[in-house]
Parts: structure tokens; sequence; C-alpha cells
């Protein structure tokens, strides 16, 4: 994707990163990020958002607002800022537009926009840009789930355009192939100064899930406690072969280690983040006893429950900052 930035790729349109349910987009796009950072303010101007990073990065009109405002103050604009929906939709691309003609050009990457709440047509891409101007520079990355109804938005605009591109404007990110999770195994694991035998590679890449770096990532992140070969290779033998099951035995072993209702109510709090419910709405009284009730009745979180934003703090982003400007 990085050659995609580059001034003498033809993109005119938005750029579609594509893939299936933990195949790995948010560690493509962090990686993304992480090459981008070391130009950003030299070659270009980089602003980046984590759909679900926190309870009000799930907004559009907050993704555009902040993005207004960084390029503002960056820049120096002197152009209003806007306050409403939609005045927000028929201006951020100007402030885009003049950030990048005054200054360098601009990359805008948001990650899982899938997960955009509904408000204000965001899931209709009513917001997103049809075609992008060849100069200045302007190039904006979209990562989402492939085939989902927001995808299926994205590619019937697509077959209707009129401004036509040499370059793809849509990225599939694919099952990871055995030397790329062996290699994610690897760089995972030596940050903790940590590593597998050959064979102890073998029997983790042979799991059923092996080729989502989710499961990977999960995986290594339970075997970080184990230092004994003998007990690393008994972890490894009865390391659920699937994600949820990998979850469901990691917060096992957390509630062993931390007790039952500290975790519970720990995955109550990450749960109700991820849907964006208020808490001071549902919750009354002592949080502590809201949160021992509700956690009886019959919610299964496990299966709900998607970890992101551990999933982002291992993919390298904080969980408590979506955007940087």
């Amino acid at each position: 994707m990085i050659a995609l930035t580059e001034r003498e790729s033809d993109v005119r349109h938005p750029v579609a990163v594509v893939g299936l349910p933990g195949s790995g987009k948010t560690t493509v796009m962090s990686h993304f990020i992480k090459q981008l950072r070391k130009r950003d303010g030299t070659d270009f101007l980089l602003f980046y958002h984590v759909v679900a990073a926190s309870p009000q990065s799930f907004s559009i009109k907050n993704v555009l607002s902040r993005l207004c405002m960084a390029l503002k103050k960056r820049c120096g604009l002197s152009l209003e800022l806007p306050t409403s929906m939609e005045a927000l939709r028929e201006s951020w691309m100007h402030f885009v537009l003049m950030a990048a003609q005054k200054h360098l050009p601009v990359v805008i990457v948001l990650d899982a926009i899938n997960q955009l709440a509904p408000e204000h047509g965001a899931l209709f891409l009513e917001w997103l840009p049809y075609s992008l101007p060849r100069d200045p520079q302007i190039r904006i990355f979209c990562s989402m789930i492939r085939g989902d109804p927001l995808h299926q938005v994205l590619e019937k605009r697509m077959s209707h355009a009129s401004t036509k591109q040499a370059a793809p404007w849509m990225v599939t990110v694919e099952a990871m192939q055995p030397q790329d999770s062996e290699e994610l195994v690897t760089s995972f694991l030596r940050q903790f100064h940590k590593s597998l035998t050959p064979s102890q590679m073998a029997v983790l890449l042979a799991k059923d899930d092996a080729g989502s770096p989710l499961y990977l990532i999960t995986a290594c992140s339970s075997l970080l406690q184990f230092g004994i070969y003998e007990e690393m290779n008994q972890e490894l033998s009865k390391l659920p072969a699937k994600k949820i099951p990998l979850l469901a035995s990691m917060i096992h072993s957390l509630k062993q280690q931390f007790g039952e209702e500290v975790i519970r109510s720990t995955l109550l709090l990450v749960y109700f983040s991820q849907v964006r419910f208020v808490l001071c709405k549902y919750f009354t009284g002592d949080l502590s006893a809201s949160l021992h009730k509700r956690s009886h009745q019959g919610y299964s979180f496990v299966s709900e429950i998607e970890c992101t934003n551990v999933n982002l703090r291992r993919a390298g982003f904080s969980s408590m900052s979506c955007c940087t400007l």
C-alpha cells in the first residue's frame, strides 16, 4: 500500500482495504501507519483514526470534526470550523484540499469504518468523496469487512464511477501464509525475549485459525507465562485451535488468577464501551453492584466481545487515543 501513497501512482478514488473478520486488517493497517509515521511532516501530512478505539470513535461527526480541527491547527488554516454534520459533510474535504495545496500531500487512514455508528448516513458513505484530485495529492485508505453491506455500497459506487484510475481501488487482506504467520509469531515473542523451537512453531501453525493474526497474537499472549520447555509443549498441545474457544480459555485463566467478579466487571465495561451504551442510563447506584446484577441477566460476552481494545494495543495502537495528525 505504501506504493499507492507515491506521487507517481494514479490514485483517483479512496482505497478500500478489505478482508474477512480476523484476517488481519487492523494488523495490516497498523503496520501501514507505522511506516507512514516515519515520513509524516516531511513527505506528507498523516491523519489516522481507529473506529472502536474509544466510545467517541464510532461517530463520523467526531471523525470529521477532529480531522478539520487538526488540519486547521497544524496548517494554520483560516477556515471556520463547521459545527453541524451537514456543514462537515460539505466542507471537510475543503480543509483537506487547502492543507494539501498550502503545505504537503495529505494521507488519511481510517480503520474499521464498518463499525461506524449509522447516524448521519455514515454506513451509506455519504460523507466519503467519490473521487480525488490528481493535484494536490490526497490519499484516503479505509478498511472494512469484505462482503458486508458497507463494502457492497462502495462496490456499487465504484461500478458507476466516471473517473477511472490505473491504481487499484481495493486491496484485499487474505489469510496469512505459513511463512508470514511464523514471522508474526517470532517478532511478537522477540519483544519479550521469548522464542519457540521449530517443533513448537510447527504445532502452533498447525492450529485451525493459525492464518489469523488475532488468533496468533492471542495464542502468543497466552504462552508468555510459560518459560520451561516441557510446560510450553504441554500448553501448546492443549491450546484451542480456534479464536473463540481460545479467548474463552484465556478468560477462564484470568478468572482463576484475579477472581471471577473482577473479570466479569471488566468484560462488562469493555462490552458496553464497544456498543456505545451510556453507562449512567443503564447503571444506577453502586457501579459494582449494578455490574454484578447485569452480569446475571443472560449475556454471553465471550462470543460477543471482539476484544478490540486489546487487539489495538497488540497491533501497536493506543486504546485511548484513536486519531492523530
